[in-house]
């Protein structure tokens, strides 16, 4: 079961307590570095950058502006910094394509999305997006259902499936637009 943290709450941190503090770490470190190792494909690192959030959040608590959820707001916090360490310190690997962080990046839209995550984690939602993955094309659907619940990568995809990465990635890009189109009354 997942905990609410209250608007009160981060008012609560704003105004010092470590308490309030320490329930919102509690609540959200591990999804978020769960979030954030999809992106980086690396646990230590998505820790790492987790916790930079957190410790952001604290130094910065009297500064920060939550307009929505705080949960949106950390999860946004946590895909930036993510994609700026990327940039930073990955860049130059081969581990993470440019056409792979756009396709996760996609998947994954907090950024466009951050208005409506309190929508997009109601039980209502999530019934309808199982539905509309249940419109894919079968292999549409294994694909996106791989990626994004099984968290394997495109290589990984592709071996199990015996497809080109090249179709994995296609498909994605089907499935999102697919998706988006469905479920675009949600994402206004």
């Amino acid at each position: 079961m997942e905990n609410l943290v209250r608007s009160t709450e981060f008012e609560e941190i704003q105004s010092g307590n470590l308490k309030a503090f320490n329930n919102v770490f509690k609540s959200y470190y591990s999804p978020l570095c769960v979030y954030a190792s999809d992106i980086l494909k690396s646990k230590a690192l998505a820790e790492e950058v987790v916790q930079d959030v957190f410790l952001k959040l604290w130094n910065n608590r009297n500064n920060i502006s939550v307009k929505h959820s705080l949960k949106s707001y950390l999860y946004r916090m946590v895909h930036n910094h993510t994609l700026n360490y990327i940039r930073d310190h990955l860049s130059n690997t081969n581990e993470i394509s440019a056409d792979d962080l756009t396709i996760r990046a996609k998947i994954l839209d907090i950024e466009s999305a951050a208005n409506i995550l309190d929508d997009i984690i109601s039980q209502q939602i999530e019934t309808e997006l199982k539905q509309a993955i249940e419109e894919l094309s079968p292999q549409c659907r294994e694909i996106f259902q791989m990626a994004r619940y099984q968290q394997l990568t495109y290589s990984e995809i592709a071996t199990k499936l015996d497809i080109s990465v090249s179709t994995v990635k296609s498909q994605m890009l089907r499935a999102i637009e697919k998706l988006k189109s469905l479920m675009e009354s949600h994402l206004k």
